[in-house]
């Protein structure tokens, strides 16, 4: 899913060649950012799955409730992976309200009962964690 909002935002910044060149500049940034963090995120996911294969804290009578491993809850990284690519692709305070969204995915996701308080917080601290560092690697590629 997230692959295919990755190609739509990127078809969206070349069609929006009629903005100002500071908007599209700032769009460039996210995706920028984005994109790797997301490759990067979605292949750490999957090898932490596979490698501590950690079972869903379902009960029989949950209709949302998989048999995959549940740590760490892949929709909380990827919320939170756009959320700090913004912040960090847009740099403007206001932005950081965004974060809001991570959190209310988090919970949704305990509240479903398919993932636990250590699965979502692992999950947020992945997500805030490789797009920054990825940005302080390559600050000077994503600035261009």
């Amino acid at each position: 899913m997230w692959t295919g909002v990755s190609l739509i935002l990127v078809g969206i910044y070349f069609m929006l060649r009629r903005f100002r060149y500071e908007k599209r500049l700032l769009l460039k940034g996210f995706l920028k950012i984005l994109l790797p963090s997301f490759l990067v995120n979605i292949l750490l996911v999957l090898l932490i799955k596979v490698v501590y294969p950690v079972p869903r804290p379902c009960t029989m009578d949950n209709p949302f409730c998989m048999s995959d491993p549940s740590f760490p809850s892949g929709h909380t990284v990827s919320i939170t992976t756009a959320v700090t690519s913004a912040v960090l692709g847009y740099r403007r305070k206001e932005i950081i309200l965004l974060y809001i969204l991570p959190f209310l995915v988090a919970v949704s996701r305990v509240m479903l009962g398919v993932h636990t308080v250590a699965d979502v917080g692992a999950g947020i601290i992945i997500g805030i964690v490789i797009p920054l560092v990825l940005y302080m690697r390559f600050k000077e590629w994503f600035r261009k």
